[in-house]
């Protein structure tokens, strides 16, 4: 299910895309990445002290037409951190997350 209203959505693109043409440029993995880290930072906040993307586990899901960003990550203080990996969906043709999950391990 779309964490986004059509009105939020339209915010959401603006504030991640801003002057980004998509018909020059098509919609790659690195926006993507940045879709999912724009909603990381959103919903964390200053908890989030660090985020790398995972190469190998990041890819474009053929099957359901859909970028997987992989983002492993320090959530917390800067003394006691929690290291978690958050997993984003996206929606290449809305620019938008549709889905979100974060592990701790």
């Amino acid at each position: 299910t779309p964490l986004y209203s059509s009105a939020a959505s339209d915010v959401y693109k603006r504030q991640v895309f801003i002057g980004r043409n998509f018909e020059r440029t098509p919609f790659a993995l690195t926006d993507a990445h940045d879709a999912c880290l724009y909603e990381v930072k959103s919903k964390l906040g200053e908890r989030l002290l660090r985020s790398e993307m995972v190469p190998l586990s990041t890819r474009f899901n053929s099957d359901n037409g859909s970028y997987l960003v992989v983002l492993d990550a320090d959530i917390g203080l800067i003394n006691t951190w929690t290291n978690t990996l958050i997993y984003c969906d996206i929606d290449p043709l809305r620019h938008t997350v549709s889905y979100y999950r974060k592990d701790v391990y």
